[in-house]
Order: C-alpha cells, then structure tokens, then sequence
C-alpha cells in the first residue's frame, strides 16, 4: 500500500516497529528491574507510570512542533533523543534516578501523534484509515516481539546490572529507526505554518473534543482492566506467569490482525459514525459479558474480541481527527489526543487499584462497566453531531 506521494506505508511502519520493539523489550521487565533495587511496590509503580507521565507533556509538543518544523525533523529528533535516554538508563545507579530518567524519555519519545500526522499528511479517504490501522498495527507487533527479546538478553535479574544489555539494545534500535527515517522518508519541502504555538483546548472543535474525551475513557478502560487483569486471573482460573503472558501476546495478536488486515480490508470503506459505533457496541458487550464470565475458554474469547473493538474503535477515531483537522494544526491535535491517552495510562490503575481496595475485589471489569456508561453518552453525542468535516 502507497500513501498519494507514492511512499509505502510500511517502509514508514517498520521504523517505527523497531521504535516500539524498544519499548515492548522493556515494559515486562520494569517491575523486576524495580525490584533489583530493592524499591518498594509504590515505587516500582511510579517507575511504570513515568513514562505516560513524560508523554502527556511529550505528544502535544512534538506534535505542535511537528506542524511547524515538518514530521520528519521531528521524527528523526526524538529517536535520536530516546537513543540518548536508553543510554543513560543503562548506566542508572538509582530507582529515583532511573524514574527521573524515564519520565524524560516518555517526553522526548512522545511521538506517536507526529507519527499518525506523517500518514495523515499523504493519504486521505479510506486510504488514511488503512494507513493509520497498518501504522498502529506495529505497536503491537513491537510489543509482541519485545518480551520475548527483552527475556533473552536479561541477566541476573536480581541486579541492575543485569539489564545493561537490555536498555543498550534500546539504544540501538532506536538509532537503527532514527537512521531509517532520514535516509527513507521524503523531505518535507512544503511544510505548514500553524496558527499559533499553541493549541487552546477551547479553540479545538466540539466534535474533535468528543472523540479526544471518547479516546481518554477508552484509554482509561483498557489501563484499569490490564492492572488487575493478572491478579484476578490468577485468583479465578489459577493462571501463571506464563499464562498470563501468552493471554497479553494473543491480545495483541488480535489486535494486529484488527488493524493490518480486517480494517483494511472489510472496514475501510464504511462511515465513520458506524465505525464507531461497531467499536462501542463491541467493547460494551465483551466488557459486560466478563462480569459473568466463569469460564476460562469465554473469559479468553470475551477479551479476544475486546481487543477487536478496541482496535476498531481507535482507528477510526484517529483518523476521524486527523480527517476534520487542518494541516497546519493537525499535528497539535493529534498530539492533544495522544496526550489524553497517556493521561488514562496513569489515571486508569490508580482508579482500578482504589476501587479493588474500597470493595475487596479484585474484578477487573467493574471500573470499566461504570465508565461505559459515560463513553456510550459520547459516542451518542458524536453521533448526533453535525460533522465538521468530511463525513469519512
């Protein structure tokens, strides 16, 4: 597939695939390598949560930054900059240091928006749905990979040291993608003035504020189910490490395959407002099916078609965006939709974690259950809404 400049989209993808290997590699082994330390569990859960941190502030600079100086400047710079805060992590000698640390790279990576702004810059129509969907698609192919890379290279997990190799590896891949971005994507030799340096929330069009709050509580939901996803299954179907880990992989499997084949083959071609409708109902019905789910092979198939939904729903909000948004700001809005996804990255397990602590249970459902209550009333919101743009 070729966005309208004649660029294929992968040779856009697969940089950003080793970007994000980087990341799957290190995600899994954030808690041991906490624990290395010898940090308590709040800390190690600070640790988790400073990168989502760095990102809130990250996605609406580099995307604001992006409209103005090009996405490939851009792209180039915060690889080249990850590079350095991968190095850096490798020779931390502290947890504090190592959160401070993470939180800086979770800023200067923030760059999914510029990324999602670059395909949307060349493609329009159905093919920018499919752009973005094959564009998203390797965030999970990256997380996939990653675990299993990160467990071979690590050490003597009982040492800080033994996750040198790891966190150099990271350092590597994200040279590797920042090379492949200069010397694979195209000069940007028409690049956009923005209107202004930054983007006022209330400047940004109620339809496209609807959809950043729908992507937050979609966001939020996906964080609270996966914080206490592994403790619940544990207690209910008595699952393990590995269990749980294969469950994750298979997850993101489906989503993927959501992404890189069934929008783009059998999706791409309906509206938007079905779209997203498709992806609620879908989310709703898996999300109150667990709550009675005592069944191991339905729990699986319920969470299956969870990440089916959840895949649907945020392609098409994303490319609804970047669809209703000029130019010149749609790097800025992009990011401002990033960074309320990152918001619920940190937002959603604390909620999960109050909640299990006020009621004593462990289900992790039941959070999500009260917020689709508020999602369904944006999404009729949007629904009803006259577009502000082209209705794809």
């Amino acid at each position: 597939m070729k966005s309208s400049s004649g660029l294929p989209i992968l040779a856009v993808a697969f940089p950003a695939f080793l970007s994000l290997l980087g990341s799957g590699v290190v995600v899994p082994l954030l808690p041991l390598y906490g624990r290395s330390f010898g940090s308590e569990p709040w800390l190690i859960a600070v640790l988790f949560s400073a990168y989502a941190i760095g990102a809130i502030f990250g996605e609406p600079y580099w995307g604001r930054l992006s409209d103005q100086i090009g996405r490939k400047r851009v792209l180039i710079l915060t690889l080249s900059m990850s590079a350095v805060c991968w190095l850096a992590l490798s020779f931390s000698g502290s947890v504090l240091l190592s959160v401070f640390i993470r939180v800086v790279t979770g800023f200067v990576a923030g760059n999914n928006s510029v990324l999602q702004g670059y395909v949307s810059d060349r493609t329009s129509g159905e093919q920018r749905l499919k752009a973005i969907s094959i564009l998203s698609a390797t965030s999970h192919f990256g997380f996939m990979a990653g675990p299993v890379l990160g467990g071979l290279l690590v050490g003597d997990p009982h040492s800080p040291l033994g996750y040198k190799t790891v966190f150099l590896t990271c350092t590597v891949l994200a040279i590797l993608a920042a090379f492949l971005m200069a010397i694979i994507l195209p000069n940007e030799n028409n690049i956009s003035q923005s209107k202004s340096k930054k983007m006022i929330w209330r400047a940004i069009p109620k339809e496209t504020q609807s959809l950043i709050g729908l992507t937050f509580l979609y966001g939020t939901i996906a964080s609270s189910i996966e914080v206490l996803f592994s403790l619940w299954a544990n207690h209910e179907f008595g699952w393990g490490a590995k269990e749980i880990g294969l469950f994750f992989a298979f997850s993101a499997l489906v989503a993927a395959i959501t992404q890189l084949i069934i929008i783009p083959l059998w999706m791409s071609r309906i509206s938007f407002k079905t779209g997203i409708i498709i992806g609620f109902a879908g989310v709703a019905f898996s999300t109150l099916g667990q709550l009675i789910a005592n069944d191991v092979a339905l729990a699986v198939s319920l969470m299956a078609f969870t990440s089916l939904a959840r895949a649907i729903s945020w392609a098409f909000i994303s490319t609804r965006i970047a669809t209703i948004t000029e130019n010149s700001d749609r790097g800025a809005v992009l990011g401002q939709n990033a960074s309320a996804f990152a918001i619920a990255r940190v937002i959603g397990p604390i909620l999960a974690g109050l909640l299990a602590t006020a009621t004593g249970s462990l289900n992790p459902f039941i959070l999500p259950t009260i917020l689709l209550a508020a999602a369904a009333m944006v999404v009729g919101r949007v629904v009803r809404m006259k577009p502000d743009g082209d209705t794809r």
